[in-house]
């Protein structure tokens, strides 16, 4: 309970009176110290009473190294879930690959990734997009061809990826052909990727494009509006901008600071004091 909620302190402090410590007590705690996000030597302390971590403990010693960046540890964890044969277990190779890509551990995050066997789409997004995190976007580009070569078909998160690259380095070749895959599958309705998409016109420079698409998006929560008005800002067309945030309005969409920011610049821009006056 204590873990569940939070209270890390307090979960330790009925752990170390338990008289015996089990693999139930100690995967008990583990809820604890992944949610507080702190560094454990739970492993050590479990090895030194002769506790063999299950796998729920594993997940949650890698989810901690991962949160805290402690690839150190992280390789630790990866050495002992070795040991006792959990190396098979998708889940668990999934969760090495993201705590070596966040820590900066590419070489090893795509050495885990070449040794599974079974290499699902959620393995496949999280090598792409420890690669996009790190500005390596055309190492990231060759895993999706890669990922195409192999039949494997691309989720939300690919796309996600994929657009970022393409944005990254200018590839506005690229980002269309995405786009087209994206709306042939059914995934371009998604609003984050739509909001994505949407972004990724706008840095490219194609506005009409970015318009198409926006439109075409049927709920627009107030993420997808920030990344519209906030590009037509950029590119000096203001009263434009102005014209969406009046659009919005009259959807019931309350805005957030980036509409406001930006809208109040669009505002300043044309010099209309009367408009970013308004409530």
């Amino acid at each position: 309970m204590y873990a569940q909620c939070g209270c890390q302190e307090e979960a330790y402090h009925v752990f170390k009176k338990l008289p015996h410590h089990t693999e139930r007590s100690w995967g008990a705690l583990m809820g604890s110290t992944a949610t507080s996000g702190l560094p454990t030597d739970c492993l050590k302390n479990m090895q030194d009473e002769d506790i063999i971590p299950n796998r729920p403990i594993i997940l949650n010693l890698l989810k901690t190294c991962c949160s805290t960046g402690c690839m150190k540890q992280g390789m630790l964890v990866h050495h002992e879930l070795v040991t006792i044969g959990l190396e098979c277990d998708v889940s668990i190779n999934g969760c090495l690959i993201d705590m070596y890509a966040k820590c900066g551990g590419l070489e090893d995050a795509h050495k885990t990734f070449d040794l599974m066997q079974d290499r699902t789409v959620i393995s496949w997004g999280t090598l792409i997009s420890g690669y996009v995190m790190h500005g390596l976007e055309h190492h990231a580009l060759e895993l999706v061809q890669e990922m195409h070569e192999e039949n494997v078909e691309p989720d939300v998160v690919v796309y996600l990826c994929i657009l970022k690259a393409c944005g990254n380095i200018g590839d506005a070749h690229g980002g269309r052909l995405v786009h087209g895959i994206a709306i042939e599958t059914g995934v371009s309705t998604d609003t984050l990727l739509g909001s994505t998409i949407v972004g990724f016109y706008i840095k490219s420079g194609f506005l009409d494009e970015s318009r198409k698409v926006f439109d075409g998006i049927t709920r627009r929560d107030a993420l997808l509006w920030g990344v519209i008005i906030a590009g037509y800002v950029q590119h000096g067309f203001c009263l434009a901008a102005i014209g969406l945030y009046i659009k919005m309005l009259g959807e019931n969409v309350v805005p957030n600071e980036v509409i406001f920011a930006h809208t109040l610049k669009a505002c300043a821009g044309m010099g209309a004091t009367k408009e970013g006056k308004q409530p």
